[in-house]
């Protein structure tokens, strides 16, 4: 930065290209060290330079991600040498390899020869650093020219470093060797060319053989399982049922809670498990809970998934039944039978058969309502839901009614091209036309017969002859 600076500013962003977030100011070395990440996550940085004018443009984006933990693996495997050494002898192979430099490898034949390790079956890794410790006496013993090579099957062989020419100044002493190496072996090798008895005098033989007291190989931790991938939640009374798509790798998952979105998560009430899923019983209804999960192996807790929410809640009541409507004056009466759950009724009405329909009273607390208000001679459609806390049960089957007025009225006629048209007031419709035929010479009698579909309408049609006899009309109240 060709800036006159007083100090640097470094930003930090987990996408390329930002929006950076400032993690340090006043920075007057060249120098930071960013602790607090997570490993095998990717962080995007830049610097400023600033001075007492102001602040000058982002350098260009650095993008680095922390790995894990150096350490020895070489733990819990085999040991060999080339001679078929004893492994767990005095001096046998396993002390190379046994944590302490308080024992040795020694080979007493004189090199080349090699000192091996095998991981076991199915157990891999990739060694970035290798270090020898010299052995407590004998500095000709020292190994001075080798190669260290791994193997995938302890016949093929990769060279992965030599060295020629090593001392070891003084005894118990460990030197480190980095290596360029990403393939993950079974098996590795110390391939001992020269000790150092053979080095300082140049000679191809030597009578003191090889030893030293610890050969260490040193791998970091390989990346923990990917976050698990469509976690959902379903809300239950009491409970949250969870689940989610298995994380290659993933040897148990942690499931983490919050009552506030984004966090921060807690396992208060929940458990690592070795299933993809999960019921959450220890909730309150009406509480929103948010979760995620997140994958654990060997190599450690991997990244948490999309956050789900879901608030646990009694289930809606059952359908009401028995629904029975009767008509009245300007009105309806309404009767059903209790739903299981339900804390209030619904009551709904239309003029449309099917609806939609109109709430016409909301969270009724008793099995009973009457719709007044209503236009005489009208056909109604009435539906009753459920409630509670948890939501609305669906409608119940449907039924009608039509009010009517309750006071007398005339009927009224006209006869024109041999019919007779017979009309009522519309706030009748609902009333039951009668009728009965009697001869020209008889008296009204009591031979009411009920018109077919008069109770629909308030107008009805008839033939009209005067050889018909005498014929009566009259309306019945429902």
């Amino acid at each position: 930065m060709n800036f006159n600076h007083d100090s640097f500013k470094l930003k930090r962003s987990l996408v390329s290209g930002g929006s950076y977030t400032t993690i340090a100011t006043g920075i007057t070395t060249t120098a930071y060290l960013d602790l607090g990440l997570t490993n095998y996550t990717t962080y995007y940085y830049v610097l400023s330079a600033v001075n007492a004018t102001g602040e000058s443009t982002n350098s260009a984006e650095l993008a680095i991600a922390p790995i894990g933990l150096l350490l020895n693996r070489a733990t819990g495997g085999t040991a060999s040498d080339w001679t078929g050494s004893s492994q767990n002898g005095t001096e046998g192979p396993a002390k190379a390899f046994d944590g302490t430099t308080s024992t040795k490898w020694y080979n007493g034949n004189t090199p080349p020869g090699w000192l091996q390790y095998n991981f076991g079956a199915g157990i891999t890794w990739a060694v970035a650093r290798y270090d020898i410790s010299s052995a407590n006496d004998v500095q000709s013993r020292d190994p001075s020219a080798w190669q260290f090579q791994g193997s995938s099957n302890d016949s093929t062989w990769t060279t992965l470093d030599t060295q020629t020419n090593q001392t070891f100044a003084s005894r118990f002493l460990t030197q480190s060797y980095w290596i360029t190496n990403t393939t993950a072996c079974q098996y590795y090798r110390l391939n001992v060319t020269s000790n150092y008895d053979m080095f300082t005098n140049a000679s191809s033989t030597s009578t003191f053989g090889v030893q030293l007291s610890e050969l260490a190989l040193l791998a970091y931790s390989p990346a923990p399982p990917s976050a698990p991938t469509n976690l959902s939640a379903t809300a239950g009374n009491v409970q949250v049922a969870l689940s989610w798509n298995s994380s290659s790798g993933a040897t148990s998952y942690n499931m983490k809670r919050s009552t506030t979105s984004g966090g921060p998560y807690t396992f208060t009430t929940i458990a690592s498990l070795t299933t993809t899923t999960y019921t959450d019983t220890n909730v309150v209804n009406g509480t929103i809970y948010y979760y995620v999960v997140s994958p654990v192996n060997m190599n450690g807790e991997g990244g948490n998934s999309l956050e789900v929410s879901a608030t646990p809640q009694v289930p809606a009541p059952t359908t009401p039944t028995g629904l029975i409507a009767t008509a009245g004056d300007a009105q309806v009466a309404l009767i059903w039978s209790a739903s299981s759950g339900a804390t209030g009724y619904n009551a709904k009405h239309s003029t449309t058969n099917g609806g939609p329909y109109a709430i016409v009273a909301g969270n009724v607390s008793v099995l009973t309502f009457t719709n007044t208000g209503l236009t005489n001679g009208t056909l109604y459609y009435f539906v009753v839901s459920a409630t509670n806390a948890g939501g609305e049960s669906v409608n119940s089957t449907q039924v009608s009614a039509r009010p009517v007025s309750p006071v007398s009225t005339n009927l009224t006629f006209a006869v024109s091209s041999g019919q007779l048209q017979l009309t009522w007031p519309q706030d009748h419709t609902g009333w039951t036309l009668q009728a009965q035929t009697n001869s020209l010479d008889a008296d009204l009698g009591t031979n009411w017969v009920d018109v077919t579909n008069s109770l629909f309408t308030n107008q009805l049609i008839f033939p009209f002859s005067a050889t018909n006899g005498g014929v009566f009309f009259r309306l019945k109240y429902p």
